[in-house]
């Protein structure tokens, strides 16, 4: 748990990464809608946007037009989200592992990849 309660009590440094969190919510509550979502990023953050090709369900990455520097942000878990709920019952189990399809796991691993190769 955190011991600030607003981004002006944040270390400056940390601001950027409290953001990226904030706004993975936002894009998953809006259905994956970059234009609502880059609108409230622009409106805490303006040298950030959404990379949209490379933003889903599970996560959002924000490039720095700045410096072309990218944040990867993933949400958590979403209680009324059954999917949600069977990938943590899954890698509480180890099941994840075993599975043939993939999984919310592999899916954020394969996010990273990525944007580790289109932000290096």
């Amino acid at each position: 748990m955190s011991d600030y309660t607003s981004l002006p009590e944040m270390p400056p440094e940390d601001v950027p990464y409290a953001v990226a969190s904030h706004i993975a919510y936002e894009y998953y509550n809006s259905n994956g809608d970059p234009v609502l979502t880059q609108d409230k990023l622009t409106a805490i953050m303006d040298t950030y946007e959404l990379d949209n090709e490379l933003s889903n369900d599970v996560g959002v990455v924000l490039k720095n037009n700045n410096d072309n520097s990218a944040i990867l942000a993933y949400r958590g878990t979403d209680p009324t989200n059954v999917y949600d709920l069977n990938a943590d019952a899954q890698l509480a189990t180890g099941l994840d592992k075993l599975l043939p399809f993939q999984t919310r796991l592999s899916r954020a691993e394969d996010m990273y990849r990525s944007v580790k190769n289109v932000y290096p």
